[in-house]
């Protein structure tokens, strides 16, 4: 069972929200009629989306979003009447990852949940690839400049300064970035 957490004004909204979600593979676990402790909310509660109405009395629905976007991965569902291209914009550009117009349907909130927290993990995958081959090119550029500077030091080849690098690793028990950081140490 998936977490929601529902903002909007109207309590109304919030009771059709809730009542859609019934019987579905959501769940609300909290509500809130204006933008005041939201963030702290997604932080406590954890929600996997948020479904954010535009128009709030103490702050803006979008500014929300952006908000909760910068403190967390916590995807944003967007609800609003007004369908005018600058909110649209404006929603997009601080991380809303789905837009509902009013009136909606149950169909409209269960589609857009799951899109939006489809694309978050599609966000986060990118994410965590991204940082695995940051630290595989780190580890890469770190053992060419070792292979360099034993190649150099001992007159040896690049493979022979390879095995070096590899044979060190695995008598040490320790990771080949970690020996060429150390050679690069030793020999720099």
């Amino acid at each position: 069972m998936k977490s929601i957490g529902v903002v909007d004004d109207d309590s109304s909204i919030r009771d059709v929200l809730r009542g859609l979600l019934e019987g579905s593979d959501y769940e609300v676990v909290f509500e809130s009629s204006d933008g005041i402790g939201v963030v702290d909310l997604c932080m406590e509660k954890e929600p996997d989306a948020v479904i954010i109405d535009v128009g709030l009395p103490s702050k803006d629905g979008i500014e929300l979003s952006k908000e909760i976007s910068a403190t967390s991965a916590i995807p944003v569902v967007l609800i609003t009447a007004n369908r005018e291209d600058d909110i649209l914009k404006r929603a997009v550009d601080c991380g809303v990852m789905s837009i509902i117009g009013k009136p909606f349907e149950r169909a409209d909130i269960i589609s857009s949940l799951g899109f939006a927290i489809s694309r978050q993990e599609e966000l986060d995958d990118l994410k965590r690839e991204n940082m695995e081959l940051r630290g595989s090119l780190e580890s890469r550029r770190l053992i060419e400049k070792a292979k360099g500077f034993l190649m150099e030091e001992r007159s040896i080849s690049e493979d022979a300064a390879f095995a070096l690098i590899r044979t060190r690793s695995m008598n040490e028990r320790s990771s080949m970035k970690d020996v060429a950081k150390a050679l690069i140490e030793e020999l720099g």
